[in-house]
């Protein structure tokens, strides 16, 4: 019997603990790894136990690492796709040179495919960093589809957020412009001249899910800020437009009580409370979805 459920897809940037201390002004590699070691252990429980095949975009630095390889060839035997998130998950992707930004791509994954045996199919760039000069690699490397757009308009005021209360250098901003908020809602393969229009690239973008109309983010980030009667509210809008949903998760969501003073306490949580709220939105997204991977999300749409 055909399954006549709308497709969509759940993702996991699997920003490890350096990253995030990166991007609030520190350095240090460190080991063992909470995220790595607490996170993604719960992260496929709760995908095995709902019947999930997810995606997971995993850092090319990571995956040199001998301490995390097993953990990331586990992803691999569960059935899950392992995608591309850069080498060294740099802020500001799109204002590097062409040359360093393909480098991020071709290193990492490099180092994905000696633990998967296979090529990444999907791209996405730290902090939602889209630019053409990435989709003109994309392309030129024969990626099946990116995952970096965030269609919103309110990325200042969650910069602001961050400013005041994470204690953020104005040096870190990136992520999406103002024009990022006029892309479709839905996948799509972008003009070459505007990639917030639908065009004549090959490679298809699948947008991260925003509330229709007022395009405000509800990945697990600011749901757990706000709670989960915003999910509901912005999951019941989506579900009224029928469009198909990426919905992403990060590594931190899962992973032990952080009580590094150098992370905000703001965005974590008690564990209890977050692992709560991706068992809810999990399951609400099996019950109403065809959950599929974002690489065979992308082969629905791309151009026959």
């Amino acid at each position: 019997m055909k399954d006549n459920k709308i497709a969509a897809t759940i993702q996991v940037d699997m920003d490890p603990l350096w990253s995030q201390l990166e991007y609030y002004g520190h350095s240090g590699e460190i080991h063992p790894d909470v995220f790595y070691e607490t996170g993604l252990p719960r992260f496929l429980d709760l995908f095995r136990k709902n019947n999930v095949k997810a995606t997971f975009f995993v850092v090319g630095k990571d995956a040199e690492n001998k301490h995390k390889k097993e953990l990331l060839k586990q992803i691999r035997e569960e059935g899950h796709e392992i995608a591309n998130h850069s080498f060294s998950h740099p802020l500001g992707l799109s204002s590097l040179p062409k040359k360093e930004i393909e480098t991020e791509v071709r290193k990492a994954e490099n180092a994905i495919k000696k633990i998967t045996g296979m090529k990444p199919a999907g791209f996405k760039a730290p902090g939602w960093d889209l630019s053409s000069k990435l989709l003109d690699i994309l392309e030129e490397n024969n990626y099946v589809y990116d995952a970096s757009l965030l269609p919103t308009f309110t990325i200042l005021p969650i910069y602001l957020f961050e400013r005041i209360f994470g204690r953020k250098k104005l040096n870190q901003f990136h992520g999406p412009n103002l024009s990022s908020g006029f892309a479709p809602l839905h996948p799509y393969t972008p003009s070459i001249d505007s990639i917030e229009k639908i065009g004549e690239r090959e490679i298809v973008e699948i947008p991260n899910t925003v509330v229709p109309i007022f395009r405000f983010p509800y990945h697990s980030s600011p749901v757990f800020l706000f709670g989960l009667n915003f999910f509901r509210v912005s999951y019941f809008l989506t579900r009224k437009r029928h469009l198909p949903l990426n919905y992403e998760f990060h590594l931190i969501d899962l992973a032990d009580n952080i009580a590094d003073r150098r992370i905000p306490s703001y965005r974590l949580p008690p564990l209890e409370k977050r692992m709560r709220i991706c068992r809810f939105i999990v399951k609400a997204l099996v019950n109403d979805y065809r959950i599929v991977t974002s690489r065979d999300l992308a082969e629905e749409f791309k151009p026959r």
